[in-house]
C-alpha cells in the first residue's frame, strides 16, 4: 500500500449512547450511498429495497434463489441487501474501497446478512483457479475498468449468468455534456481475440476522487465502451442477452443488461 493510499478514518474511541445500529451508521456520516446516518430504521429499509436491479435479476434468471453469486464492487452494500431481499442466499461480495468495505460490514451487522464481504481486488478474485459461480453481479463496475472487454471475458469463465449496470459511450451525448466532455480524451483501438474494440479514455476529476462518497475506479482513468461494443463483447464471451432496461443517469445513457449462456 502506497503512503498516499492510506485511509484515515476518524472515529470516536467510545460511543456511550444507547446501543443501536444508528450509532454505527453515524460512524461514517455523510459518506453513505443513501443518508442512513440521518434516517429512521424504517427509512433505511425503504431506501435499500427501492433499488430495482436486484429485482431484475430475481425476475429474469430462473432458479435465482438457488444461485451462488459473486457481487463485484458492492459500494456500501446497499445492493447486497437488495439481493438478499430478492431471495439470494449465497453471496460473496468483493470491494477494494476500504471505506466502502467498512460500511458494508456495518450493513451486514444491522441486517443480519448472510453475505460474505471480502476486501481486495475483485479482478484477482475472478482469476481464482477453478472459481465457478451461477451469477456475476456487476453494478456500476464496467465503466470504471481499464480493460472492460477482458473483464467480460473473465466473467464468462466464472459464471453462466451475468448482470451489468453500466454507462455506455454515446459521442453525441458526451460531446454536448458540459462536464463529461472535459473528462474524455482521444480513444484507443484494442484488438482482443481478433476483434477490434474502441476504448474511450476517461480521466477522473481529482476533487471527486477525494470525496468521502467516492466509490469509483482505483486508478486515475478508465475506458468506456459503446453499447454495440458491450453487446459484441458479451457475444464473444459466450453470453446471450436475455433482457435490457434503459436506466440513464445524470443525462448520460446507462443500461441494465442481464445475460446468460443457457
Amino acid at each position: 500500500m502506497n503512503e498516499e493510499d492510506k485511509l484515515v478514518v476518524e472515529m470516536p474511541r467510545f460511543v456511550m449512547d444507547y446501543p443501536s445500529h444508528a450509532n454505527a451508521y453515524r460512524l461514517r456520516a455523510n459518506t453513505w450511498k443513501f443518508d442512513y446516518d440521518s434516517m429512521t430504521p424504517e427509512e433505511v429499509i425503504a431506501n435499500i429495497t427501492y433499488d430495482s436491479r436486484p429485482r431484475y435479476c430475481a425476475e429474469t434468471f430462473p432458479n435465482f434463489k438457488n444461485f451462488s453469486i459473486v457481487e463485484l464492487g458492492p459500494s456500501d452494500g446497499y445492493n447486497t441487501v437488495g439481493l438478499e431481499i430478492a431471495g439470494a442466499s449465497d453471496i460473496v461480495s468483493v470491494e477494494a474501497n476500504v471505506d466502502g468495505f467498512l460500511k458494508a460490514c456495518i450493513l451486514k451487522n444491522a441486517f443480519n446478512m448472510k453475505a460474505q464481504f471480502l476486501l481486495g481486488d475483485f479482478l484477482k478474485y475472478l482469476d481464482t483457479p477453478g472459481l465457478k459461480k451461477d451469477l456475476v453481479y456487476a453494478s456500476g463496475v464496467l465503466y470504471h475498468l481499464t480493460n472492460p472487454v477482458e473483464f467480460i471475458q473473465q466473467c464468462g469463465k466464472v459464471a453462466d449468468n451475468l448482470f451489468i449496470w453500466t454507462f455506455h459511450y454515446v459521442h453525441e451525448t458526451i460531446s454536448q455534456h458540459s462536464y463529461e466532455k472535459l473528462c474524455f480524451v482521444a480513444p484507443e483501438e484494442r484488438v482482443i481475440d481478433g476483434q477490434t474494440y474502441t476504448y474511450h479514455k476517461r480521466f477522473y476529476d481529482p476533487s471527486i476522487v477525494a470525496s468521502g462518497k467516492y466509490q469509483g475506479g482505483v486508478g486515475n482513468l478508465a475506458y468506456w465502451l459503446t453499447l454495440s461494443d458491450i453487446e459484441r463483447a458479451l457475444t464473444q464471451a459466450g453470453y446471450k442477452i436475455e433482457r435490457t432496461v434503459d436506466d440513464s443517469y445524470n443525462g448520460i445513457e446507462a443500461i441494465n443488461i442481464l445475460a446468460s449462456k443457457h
